[in-house]
């Protein structure tokens, strides 16, 4: 033991420690430090625990190196070994020891005697390791009421616990009654608007701190430039950065790594490089740093070429490393690349890392290598919920559904406890499957039932199922729920509607976003886009193109895409291609978008051309591509080119067909009045499915063949007696061949068994406003005179109304009345009376457009010398001369 017997004795005591090697554990009592302090001479204690820090001495329970001994010297030193985590502080609060001596809790707090300073001093240290809020105002009100509060230096204490433990105001409070605070205090004061969130108050607390003439510390400009990078602000990063450079700390290991790091959240790559390229020295995290900067912003070449030279300048990477570059291969689905990480991983020993082993499931699964992700993740001896999720969201990002919601549920039986990303990924797996409705909503009530529905990524997950899955209604009353509200939930409103409908309300929602001052991105354009196609509003679509066009997001895959389906709706072909050829990296998916444009337009050589196309280029076809160019083949009438496609789809592209693409051949066939042919290749099917059969029957129906139709409609029912489509047609089928009994006979078992036949309407946009027409609906003046008018017309040409399709009991003329006012028929006279003359009428139905409408189209485009396009379910009508391009085929 050290003994000393007075202030003067402190020399002596160092000079014996003197005598001792460095790292040697040495006992210094707590009354050195009690027996040389006064209440007017605090100041005292700054040797003993100066001397310590710079000798680089461990302590004994004695005595506890906390950041209070930082407050009385030269912090620079002491912030070092914070960032390097000080382990004698953290073995201090494991003891849970309030001071050298012992002293309980309840004896503090019971006490009315003036206790020795470092008591208080350790009491503060312990509030602000437990966090204890209940604890900080107890012990701060026991100060005060000791008079203690107000002594020199003091605040330098009171201020980190109060900032540490949440209470800000009473830091900020502290901090402007008490003066003499050090940089480490002000530091503590600034983390604490940090972790707030007050923007303002940290950077003007900064500011304080360099008015006060404080020394600034590296570890003060690492917590403001996290902070900017958390808030991804570049503009507050600049300012930073400038007097990083200005205080000469730029060059400074961790004041660089910080700035690497914000620049590269903002997206300042060019930044980030220089930064680093002006830095004295580099580690391992430098490298990390800037290669997460290059993965996260997408450019995964840049990130293995720093890796190259990371390995070059003679650094081994650690699973940091390698997990940036595992997630590099998932951005550019690299999986050989991913797969040689792999070896690399098992062989440096990296294999029992969890964090390299939970990339490499997210990685493989990111790459639809499903059953390597379970691989790995079977391998795994500690499964924790992150490697949980990653193999849910691998399951559901590939439609997998019930694969997803089966490991949900086993993570449940390892006793894995969900946290709020495994849930929005188990209801995105149900959201993607209509089968998986009653389990999603299994999951609804365990997310309420945990509290988690007010959390907005659980609550925009939710939204997203029930709007994916087309009950609007519960998505609509889950998303006024949401708060606050984000692009997120938004965008999964929005697209709810633009895929199911009512599609106005896509377009409101995108309106209401941003008078709410939430910002439309990408997906957002990308869904409104798909609402203003199947609304039928061209305007307001090409107004969305040249804002799209001014933010510089035409380029983007997802809007590139929405851009041409919408045009190609609207028969706008060229403006389509346009659009196209603008994309810099056209994918498998964009290809598909424009020949699916020219398919549904009775293009089929354009569409094969394209096809073609994309196979010289490099692309590889994917199933939904080789549906749509079996579908353009069909639509345009090339029988023996799809039939070739089909045959080579094997073992020239390596895919399988499937049900979609039997369907097309059997429709291929059927349209062109080849149902033998049809039908053989339906029982070549083991066995046929309901699209197969559906296709059939409704070549039956083109081509008025009803011992056949009659037999599709049987094998239709046995898969589901409660779809109104098949009785339409089979009705329809009757009615076209004069059978009208047994139409009729058909039509009343749809009511009986209450199958609702959905309402035909029409949309059809004039002077920038979008106009509907439904069978039935209210009529003026003029529209009635107009559809008389061109009734009168048809007739002259020859036209005649074919009244058999209209089963309810009435007279022929009334019958031919019906017909005449067929949404379509509405939208048209409308359309003439209210546009220029030669203006093409742009329309857009719900549903098929009937033979007789269709006769009537061709007729009006003649009679009136107007382009007519009207796009239905089926394809895009291009009435032009007493012509459709469709040919009749539809």
């Amino acid at each position: 033991m050290i003994a000393t017997e007075s202030v003067c004795g402190i020399s002596s005591t160092l000079a014996h420690i003197d005598g001792h090697e460095k790292g040697a554990i040495v006992n210094i009592p707590t009354n050195i430090v009690c027996r040389h302090f006064d209440n007017s001479n605090m100041i005292a204690i700054k040797e003993p625990y100066i001397y310590v820090y710079q000798e680089g001495m461990n302590c004994n329970s004695d005595i506890a190196i906390g950041p209070q001994q930082l407050a009385f010297g030269s912090v620079k030193e002491g912030y070092h070994l914070f960032q390097k985590r000080n382990v004698a502080l953290e073995q201090y609060t494991a003891k849970d020891t309030i001071s050298c001596n012992a002293l309980s809790m309840e004896d503090f707090m019971s006490s009315d005697q003036l206790l020795p300073v470092d008591m208080y001093i350790s009491i503060i240290q312990v509030c602000r390791m437990r966090k204890d809020r209940k604890l900080v105002s107890k012990v701060h009100g026991k100060i005060c009421s000791m008079g203690i509060e107000s002594m020199p230096n003091f605040v330098n204490y009171l201020v980190p616990m109060f900032a540490d433990c949440g209470f800000i105001f009473s830091a900020q409070q502290v901090s402007n009654k008490l003066h003499s605070m050090n940089e480490y205090s002000w530091t503590s004061l600034i983390n604490g608007y940090v972790q707030s969130g007050q923007v303002l108050e940290a950077f003007i607390a900064f500011e304080q701190m360099q008015g006060a003439l404080i020394d600034l510390t590296s570890y003060t400009f690492v917590i403001l430039l996290n902070f900017c990078a958390e808030l991804m602000d570049i503009e507050k990063g600049w300012k930073i950065h400038a007097e990083a450079v200005k205080e000469e700390f730029e060059g400074d290991l961790f004041v660089g790594n910080a700035l690497i790091d914000m620049y590269g959240k903002c997206g300042s790559l060019s930044e980030a490089k220089e930064v680093f390229d002006k830095m004295l020295e580099h580690d391992v995290i430098s490298w990390n740093t800037l290669i997460a900067g290059y993965v996260d912003n997408g450019c995964s070449q840049e990130a293995f070429a720093c890796f190259e030279k990371l390995e070059g300048e003679g650094f081994l990477p650690d699973a940091t490393t390698l997990s940036s570059l595992l997630k590099a291969c998932s951005i550019e689905d690299a999986a050989a690349k991913g797969q040689r990480i792999h070896t690399y991983i098992m062989y440096k020993g990296f294999s029992a890392d969890l964090l390299l082993e939970t990339a490499l499931i997210d990685m493989y699964a990111k790459a639809g290598l499903l059953l390597e992700a379970q691989y790995v993740f079977d391998k795994l001896q500690c499964r924790d919920i992150v490697s949980w999720t990653s193999l849910i969201a691998g399951y559901a990002d590939h439609r997998l559904g019930e694969e997803a919601v089966q490991c949900f549920k086993r993570m449940l039986a390892d006793s894995i406890l969900p946290n709020v990303v495994s849930f929005a990924c188990a209801l995105k797996a149900c959201g993607n499957d209509n089968s998986l409705i009653n389990q999603g909503q299994v999951l609804h009530m365990e997310v309420v039932s945990k509290g988690l529905d007010g959390h907005v990524l659980a609550g925009n997950s939710l939204v997203a199922m029930y709007a994916k899955l087309g009950f609007l209604d519960e998505a609509e009353d889950l998303f006024d729920k949401v708060w606050p509200r984000d692009v997120v939930s938004w965008n999964s409103l929005i697209s709810g509607y633009a895929e199911h409908g009512p599609y106005q309300q896509a377009l409101f929602c995108f309106d209401e976003m941003q008078v709410e001052g939430v910002l439309p991105n990408s997906i957002s354009y990308a869904s409104v886009l798909k609402g203003c196609g199947s609304f039928g509003a061209i305007s307001k679509g090409q107004k969305l193109h040249m804002d799209i066009v001014s933010k510089g997001l035409e380029e983007r895959q997802a809007v590139g895409n929405s851009l041409i389906s919408m045009y190609s709706n609207f028969s706008l072909l060229s403006e389509a291609h346009s659009v196209f050829k603008k994309l810099a990296g056209q994918d498998i998916v964009t290809w598909t978008a424009i020949m699916k444009g020219y398919a549904m337009n009775h293009d089929g050589k354009l569409a094969v051309d394209c096809f073609e196309d994309l196979l010289e280029q490099g692309a590889k076809a994917d199933p939904v591509t080789m549906t749509c160019l079996l579908t353009a083949c069909s639509h345009s009438g090339m029988v023996s080119e799809g039939y070739e496609y089909m045959k080579e789809m094997r073992d020239a592209f390596g895919i399988t067909p499937n049900e979609g693409h039997y369907s097309c051949i059997i429709d291929m066939f059927g349209r062109s009045g080849r149902l033998y042919e049809a039908e053989k290749v339906l029982e070549m099917l083991c066995p046929p499915s309901d699209g197969t059969w559906a296709a059939l029957l409704s070549a039956c129906k083109t081509y008025g063949d009803i011992e056949l139709g009659l037999r599709c409609f049987r094998e239709l029912l046995k898969f589901d007696s409660d779809n109104p489509t098949w009785y339409i047609i089979m009705k329809d089928l009757y009615a076209s061949a004069g059978r009208l009994n047994d139409a009729i006979m058909i039509e009343n078992m749809r009511k009986q068994i209450g199958l609702i036949k959905k309402r035909a309407s029409v949309t059809m946009e004039v002077d920038s406003k979008v106009h509907k027409f439904v069978v039935g609906g209210r009529q003026s003046e003029d529209l009635s005179r107009k559809l008389r008018s061109l009734s009168l017309q048809l007739k002259d040409e020859g036209h005649l109304a074919n009244v058999d399709s209209v089963l309810k009991p009435a007279s022929d003329k009334e019958r031919e009345t019906k017909i005449c006012e067929h949404s379509e028929r509405l939208a048209i006279a409308f359309g003439l009376l209210h546009t220029p003359e030669g203006q093409t009428l742009r329309l857009t139905k719900n549903l098929r457009m009937c033979d007789d409408c269709h006769t009537a189209g061709k007729m009006i485009s003649q009679i009136e010398k107007r382009e007519i396009i009207l796009r239905d379910d089926s394809c895009v009508h291009h009435f032009i001369d007493g012509l459709c391009l469709c040919k009749d085929m539809f």
